[in-house]
């Protein structure tokens, strides 16, 4: 729509409708026009005089990629629409008589995909869709440089706390507004393009009440997870112009591919920021520079770098990547940088999510003491048809594929990380409840406790 807008701005200017002194009127709006259109046409030519406008070659020229440009959009648009309601892009729902027979037929789109660019190739001119991990440019929390980013973060808030040394490090590796950084982040693309569709997992969801910390059944959401044991992406990172006095940002960079090579860089945005684990293998390092010493020096100690025109280069491949980033100097703790007080978040209390780089990692193993019934996402594993209707049954949740056809006999069964947040949650409420009443009324705590336990049982003995 502010590609058509645009266009009918510089038909309108190429006519005259639009003169020079309409343009230095601060509050003029076009007919026909919208204004946050009209704003950000002015705002992308502010640099440009009017009479360079005026210009009908150049009018007719940015006219035409324009209409082409709109007309790419339109098709990608179909092309999207196409892609989303495909039988493997569709959930399951419940329909036909009785509302008892799931199908993909009564399903709609999940509520959020994987991924996906719609890309050509010399052998397919139509284009196909393939599924990738972004490594920049969109929300950082769904990245792969965000999410590097962000541990980058932990770690040296822990070591230096927020200091401006702590900026200046993170600016140098990953850019700020108008200043590029030290590594570039290329997309993640599948090896094997050709997805199996067993290689999904769906998962439902519900929004929580914050009031009661119940579900919102009406606000039930679908979601399409990557997972499977042949998933391999292939990554890029390219560094450009390090220097001399770099040697703490390579450092902590260092780290970090050590991180991730260990799986302590998780994957994933949106509601689930930080659940998708992931193991790199470095494949091979490239190192070119127009002089065999300074940096290369400093770098790579005694290995020799071999002329290849006018660059030094050197290539290192399996484990030597690994055993290479292991060499280098870890970034050290720095008690003059640390704050006398623990560091706090902008919200005022103390924060693992913003300051946990070196705080480890908490593994709990819990016993089952009372059925648990999670239901599995998608089509049911079990159906019969029984005096003409349709009986389904669940089986417990699993990281399988929503098509039953596609899940095999060995099923991966795990409770899901929305269902024991949702638990914390529920027991959280409860505490806070417990204490407003302590607070507010001088009833003992186990007369509260019994208290909800008999009006749990009169429910329960009530139907």
């Amino acid at each position: 729509a502010n590609r058509e807008d645009h266009s009918r701005i510089k038909q309108m200017i190429m006519e005259g409708k639009i003169t020079e002194r309409d343009w230095n009127q601060p509050n003029f709006i076009p007919e026909g026009i919208k204004s946050a259109s009209w704003k950000e046409f002015k705002d992308s030519h502010a640099t440009i005089q009017f009479r360079f406008l005026t210009n009908p070659k150049n009018l007719e020229k940015s006219i035409t990629n324009d209409k082409n440009h709109i007309a790419f959009l339109k098709s990608y648009r179909s092309r999207t629409r196409q892609e989303l309601a495909q039988p493997f892009n569709t959930d399951f729902r419940a329909g036909g008589p009785f509302n008892r027979e799931i199908s993909k037929e009564y399903g709609k789109p999940y509520d959020t995909l994987f991924m996906r660019m719609l890309s050509w190739s010399a052998s397919n001119k139509e284009g196909v869709w393939e599924v990738y991990i972004p490594g920049s440019t969109i929300k950082p929390g769904s990245t792969i440089k965000g999410a590097f980013r962000k541990r980058a973060s932990q770690i040296l808030k822990t070591l230096w706390g927020e200091t401006p040394k702590t900026t200046e490090v993170l600016n140098r590796i990953f850019g700020t507004q108008g200043k590029r950084g030290l590594v570039f982040f290329s997309d993640a693309y599948l090896a094997d393009p050709e997805v199996p569709k067993s290689s999904w997992c769906a998962m439902d969801s519900v929004k929580m009440d914050p009031a009661t910390a119940q579900p919102i059944e009406e606000a039930k959401a679908d979601y399409l997870f990557a997972y499977g044991e042949n998933l391999s992406f292939q990554l890029r990172l390219d560094l450009q112009d390090i220097a001399e006095q770099d040697r703490e940002a390579f450092s902590l960079l260092s780290q970090l591919i050590q991180d991730f090579h260990q799986g302590e860089i998780p994957l994933g945005g949106e509601k689930t920021n930080g659940m998708g684990w992931v193991q790199a293998e470095m494949t091979a390092l490239e190192w070119q520079s127009a002089q065999d010493d300074g940096v290369s020096k400093k770098l790579f100690g005694t290995r020799s770098l071999e002329k290849n025109g006018i660059w030094h280069t050197l290539k290192l491949h399996g484990d030597a990547v690994l055993s290479f980033f292991e060499s280098k100097e870890p970034v050290r703790f720095d008690a003059n940088r640390l704050p006398k007080t623990p560091p706090k978040a902008a919200q005022g209390f103390i924060s693992h999510r913003s300051f946990g780089g070196f705080c480890g990692t908490l593994s709990l193993e819990g016993e089952v003491l009372t059925p648990i019934s999670v239901s599995e996402s998608g089509e049911p594993s079990f159906r019969i048809i029984k005096d003409g209707e349709h009986i389904n049954g669940w089986d417990f949740f699993s990281i399988a594929p929503a098509e039953a056809s596609l899940r095999g006999d060995e099923k991966r069964y795990a409770l899901p990380a929305k269902s024991i947040r949702g638990m914390v949650r529920h027991i959280y409420w409860h505490l806070r409840q417990a204490r407003y009443c302590l607070v507010q009324s001088p009833i003992p705590v186990w007369q509260l406790a019994v208290s909800r336990w008999r009006v749990a049982e009169h429910s329960q003995n009530s139907g």
